[in-house]
């Protein structure tokens, strides 16, 4: 993947923060993913413990390129880092559609592979799943689904959720598989080949609000999986869960995003 093609973040959503910062915010910026802090993950080695928070701090900066590059180069350590800054380069930056195809294709691919290797960490199955999932409403879920990716990401995101009961973003990543295939599908061939229901999709949603109310990202996938599942009849509490994300504080680029987004939708 040749990153030096990447777009550069808007100046005005970039953050800049030193490593201590860092640290003092880590418990509130990883509360959805229950990411240590480098230093205690006692399987690496020092230098790859200071690369992965040198990648981190490029990621919650801003900088998508740099964090990508590092996460690749760290394997299976790397991979969650890896997928978010694709994920947020291809939500919030990236304008080439089928550029945006590639990057996620490429880091569902590698972290599939990560996945595998480290089949006993929520964060490098859900990294998988992250980048499945983003490339897959790229190409569309029709297609997705006709590819076998939805039983795969079903399968990442339960794994995760089995070895980390209280993992937001794999919730909220779980309520948003369910909105989306019986969004496209319809509920009763959603539930009877992918076990899709509305119910679960909404446990799963309410469950991401009471472990990560005050990232914004929470409450946004909340809203729109509401408008997948309920359609206007699901605007009103979507209206709601935007406005919470607005007034979020953002800690950090990603979330600077996220609440421009949800103000942008209450103009609307």
């Amino acid at each position: 993947m040749n990153t030096t093609q990447w777009q550069p973040t808007p100046t005005d959503f970039l953050c800049a923060f030193d490593e201590q910062e860092l640290h003092q915010q880590w418990d509130q910026l990883h509360a959805p993913d229950l990411m240590p802090w480098p230093e205690h993950m006692d399987w690496l080695e020092p230098a790859q413990q200071q690369a992965l928070i040198s990648g981190w701090m490029n990621y919650h900066q801003g900088h998508f390129a740099d964090a990508w590059l590092t996460g690749q180069a760290l394997g299976p350590a790397g991979a969650a880092l890896m997928a978010k800054a694709a994920a947020a380069y291809t939500d919030y930056v990236c304008e080439d559609d089928e550029a945006a195809i590639a990057i996620l294709k490429d880091t569902f691919e590698q972290t599939s592979d990560h996945a595998k290797a480290w089949d006993d960490d929520p964060n490098a199955l859900f990294a998988a799943a992250l980048a499945g999932g983003r490339y897959s409403q790229r190409i569309s879920v029709a297609k997705a689904l006709t590819m076998g990716l939805g039983g795969q990401i079903k399968a990442l995101l339960d794994a995760a959720l089995a070895l980390a009961e209280d993992h937001a973003e794999a919730h909220t990543a779980s309520g948003l598989y369910h909105a989306e295939i019986i969004n496209k599908i319809g509920a009763t061939i959603g539930r009877l080949t992918y076990g899709a229901s509305t119910g679960q999709a909404l446990e799963h949603f309410e469950r991401s609000m009471e472990l990560a109310a005050d990232v914004p990202i929470t409450a946004i996938e909340y809203g729109n999986g509401l408008i997948l599942l309920q359609g206007d009849k699901g605007a009103s509490r979507a209206r709601e869960l935007y406005v919470h994300a607005a007034n979020c504080e953002a800690l950090d680029c990603i979330q600077h995003f996220d609440k421009a987004w949800a103000a942008s939708q209450l103009e609307e």
